[in-house]
């Protein structure tokens, strides 16, 4: 079919076995010969080949050298791919539990 512009998340239920998946980057979702196929990376075609100086302790992903950080995370339960794409962007401080 092609592929069609993703966001956070992912949902196939059209199958015996439904699925799901949420990840922090921003994908393409393709659904080819009854499979879907996800692009979670994606980069350009000229990259920086020379080494690049960073400040202590300010190290990050640098896409355009082909360093990625990124959270995918797979389910069965299609119906809580919102909300596990939703703690990928505001990741709790806190959790509070009661015993029971």
């Amino acid at each position: 079919c092609g592929d069609g512009p993703g966001g956070r998340w992912l949902r196939a239920c059209g199958s015996p076995r439904p699925f799901a998946l949420a990840t922090d980057m921003l994908s393409d979702f393709c659904l080819h010969q009854g499979s879907v196929q996800a692009t979670v990376v994606r980069s350009s075609h000229y990259t920086q080949s020379e080494p690049s100086s960073h400040p202590a302790g300010l190290r990050g992903p640098v896409i355009d050298r082909g360093e990625y950080r990124c959270r995918i995370t797979l389910t069965d339960e299609p119906s809580a791919v919102e909300a596990l794409a939703e703690e990928f962007e505001f990741t709790p401080a806190v959790q509070m539990t009661w015993s029971r």
